[in-house]
Parts: structure tokens; C-alpha cells; sequence
């Protein structure tokens, strides 16, 4: 296989895997009644126990007044709270709440469930390879300078050269 054919088959696995990772993760969530953000949000949180807000906006890739307004609506349905710092008010760090905690959990428990069927589908002798290229595979898409170029830049080269070639 050459190498546009690779990336070509690494373009449309990835593509289907995201698309499946978004309907599970949608009807996983609906069951919890929080968005797909809320999700992603609770998750980090609960992961690192407690974090800035600008940190949770970092981790998402998502700009600071979404997180807020996420972080907002996680306030006021009880399952984050706000803790500011007594040496410096403008410094807010965020953590679960005992409700927070018990949804994190069920989520957790729910996509350990899962990615455990996955892993069991794939035949043992072949498990370590996948667990060794994973993190080259993330390393080599958070590196990658495909989002310092819009993307309409790119289609719109590809278009001119469609057309050159006429």
C-alpha cells in the first residue's frame, strides 16, 4: 500500500470511528441528561479532581466563554462547584460535586464496559500492536499541521488543480 492510499484508508477508519464515537457518546449522555460538552468537561474534572477553568478550555480546545457557559449550567444542575482561591479571587478552580462524582462514575463504567467488549473483539495476538500504535497515531495527529492551514485553503487548492488539469 503506498502512501496515499494509507492516508486514505487512515482518512475514512478514522472518519467512520469518530462518527461511531459521536452516536455512542450521544446516547450515552442523553441517559445522564447532559450535553456532549458537559460530558467532555465532567470528564476532565473528574479525571483531574479539580482544575481552572481556563485549563478545562485548554484540555476541550474550546475558547474560554463556552467553558464558562458550560461550566455554568454544570454549577446550577449541581454537578461541578466553583472554589476561589482566598489569595487571589480572580483564580476559580472547578471540582465534581457528589452528583458530579456519581455521573462521572456511570460514564466511566459505561465506556470501561464498551472499549472492553472492543479490545476482546480484537484476537489477542494482535492486541499489542494496536496498544503500541495508538499513541503514535495521537502523537502523530496532535503534531500534525493540518490545522495551522483553513481548511478552505486546502479544498480551494484542490479545486484549482482539478480544474488545471481539464
Amino acid at each position: 500500500m503506498d502512501s496515499k492510499q494509507g492516508a486514505s484508508l487512515l482518512r475514512d477508519i478514522i472518519r467512520m470511528s469518530l462518527r461511531k464515537q459521536g452516536y455512542l457518546q450521544k446516547k450515552e449522555i442523553s441517559c445522564c441528561g447532559i450535553t456532549l460538552t458537559q460530558c467532555h468537561a465532567l470528564i476532565e474534572i473528574g479525571n483531574a479532581g479539580e482544575m481552572a477553568a481556563n485549563e478545562c478550555a485548554k484540555l476541550l480546545n474550546l475558547d474560554r466563554s463556552t467553558v464558562s457557559r458550560t461550566l455554568e449550567s454544570m454549577v446550577k444542575g449541581n454537578l461541578v462547584n466553583r472554589k476561589e482561591n482566598p489569595e487571589d479571587r480572580r483564580y476559580v478552580t472547578i471540582e465534581l460535586t457528589d452528583k458530579g462524582r456519581n455521573v462521572f462514575t456511570s460514564i466511566n463504567e459505561s465506556l470501561e464496559a464498551y472499549y472492553s467488549k472492543i479490545i476482546d473483539s480484537i484476537p489477542s495476538e494482535n492486541r499489542r500492536v494496536v496498544y503500541e500504535a495508538l499513541p503514535h497515531l495521537l502523537k502523530a495527529i496532535t503534531e500534525s499541521t493540518m490545522f495551522d492551514t483553513k481548511i478552505e485553503d486546502l479544498i480551494s487548492k484542490q479545486v484549482k488543480g482539478d480544474a488545471s488539469n481539464e
